[in-house]
């Protein structure tokens, strides 16, 4: 395997992690594989390490060159303490879209070296990373976007799928969170901590414009363009309730976009593989869920071929 770092911005905050297979792995033949990058979750705020490298190890293992995404946030790792926290300069949303779409971009530019197939290019994304990856996935074709990274074609940043772990993919939740704390039921002390921070993290500014909530907003950004989503949420989860998660599923389904979903009955919120490489304590594995990489492999190879 070779691993590389490449860097997106020039303060070296935003970088793609490469796990690249050698192309010569299959009975000497120069195979193009599928490629997938992996977005962190970590509330928009820091990013989640266990939801990166022990996800692209996964998917290297089915035979996928993998990448991972490490998006601006305002820390640079998980604060437990109001006197510990060091902040980033802010890096407004959707900055950390513009990084996928930079990486999507590059992946293509350089398909024939990193042996991809440049037609089957995947992102996935976890909890706010979850919200990343899905933005790409509406969002492809936003002419705004494209000319904030100088890109003219479209179907150079599009995403052929996108693969979503246990979701934000509903702005008001974290509006309530960070206007109304009074609102929300706390589980700890950290999330209460971060709710401090998120509107900074999210807008560069405590008083966010409607616009900029509403730039948030993607189930209303779902149309004809919006490439296949496979999803997993659980029933427990009670920091991105699965039950938004199934709104924004309904509304694939409206719009007639090919998706697949499932809702395990078990399981709390940030659990990664769902496996004890990536667990803490007991509660953050779960064998039942842990089959979610083989869908997801699975829905891939059923999708039809680009035309």
């Amino acid at each position: 395997m070779n691993n590389n770092r490449i860097y997106l911005r020039d303060n070296k905050k935003s970088y793609l992690d490469l796990y690249l297979l050698n192309k010569n792995l299959n009975e000497k033949t120069e195979l193009k594989r599928p490629a997938l990058i992996v977005c962190p979750g970590g509330v928009y705020l820091y990013k989640s390490y266990r939801e990166g490298e022990p996800v692209a190890m996964q998917f290297s293992a089915l035979g996928y060159q993998t990448f991972v995404l490490s998006y601006p946030t305002l820390w640079d790792r998980k604060y437990y303490r109001k006197e510990d926290i060091v902040t980033n300069p802010v890096c407004p949303y959707p900055e950390q879209v513009l990084d996928l779409f930079k990486s999507i971009s590059l992946i293509r530019e350089n398909a024939n070296e990193w042996g991809v197939d440049p037609d089957k290019i995947y992102v996935m994304g976890f909890s706010a990373g979850g919200h990343v990856a899905a933005s790409a996935g509406v969002n492809w074709t936003n002419t705004d976007y494209l000319k904030r990274i100088n890109i003219d074609n479209p179907e150079q940043v599009k995403p052929n799928a996108v693969l979503l772990s246990y979701p934000m993919v509903d702005a008001e939740l974290i509006r309530i969170r960070a206007d109304h704390p009074d609102k929300i039921k706390f589980y700890n002390p950290e999330e209460k901590l971060q709710a401090e921070y998120l509107l900074m993290s999210l807008f560069g500014t405590n008083e966010p414009t409607e616009d900029m909530w509403n730039e948030m907003l993607l189930m209303d950004r779902i149309s004809k363009d919006t490439v296949p989503f496979f999803i997993w949420h659980t029933y427990e989860d009670q920091v991105t309730p699965a039950e938004q998660t199934t709104l924004f599923v309904k509304k694939l389904l409206e719009k007639n976009i090919r998706c697949e979903y499932h809702l395990f009955s078990k399981g709390h919120h940030g659990m990664s593989l769902s496996t004890p490489a990536v667990a803490t304590t007991p509660g953050d594995y779960n064998y039942n869920n842990a089959i979610w990489p083989i869908l997801a492999d699975l829905f891939l190879k059923g999708l039809p071929e680009e035309k």
